[in-house]
């Protein structure tokens, strides 16, 4: 009967290991879903920082050449600080 008992209160032991087991799974998953999007919109921002600077770029100054590769640069990094500061704000 001991025998039993003993058995048991292993498999109970686990069973409660495997269910502490899933739910850390589950928490690791939930925080990396977290990291995930926040990497996500700080990549979208960066990427419409980009393109509003583009479209400035072609639209404000038509008449002008099309900026050399630094200048596109420095324009693109003021608006994507700009955006950085603006949805800091928020």
């Amino acid at each position: 009967m001991k025998r039993l008992l003993g058995k048991s209160d292993i498999e109970d032991a686990l069973r409660k290991l495997d269910k502490l087991t899933q739910e850390e799974a589950r928490m690791a998953t939930a925080e990396v879903l977290k990291v995930t999007q926040r990497v996500e919109e700080k990549v979208t921002l960066l990427i419409d920082g980009a393109q509003d600077a583009f479209f400035l770029a072609i639209f404000a100054f038509p008449n002008t050449d099309l900026l050399d590769g630094k200048e596109a640069k420095a324009m693109i990094q003021q608006n994507v600080d700009e955006e950085k500061r603006s949805s800091s704000l928020i």
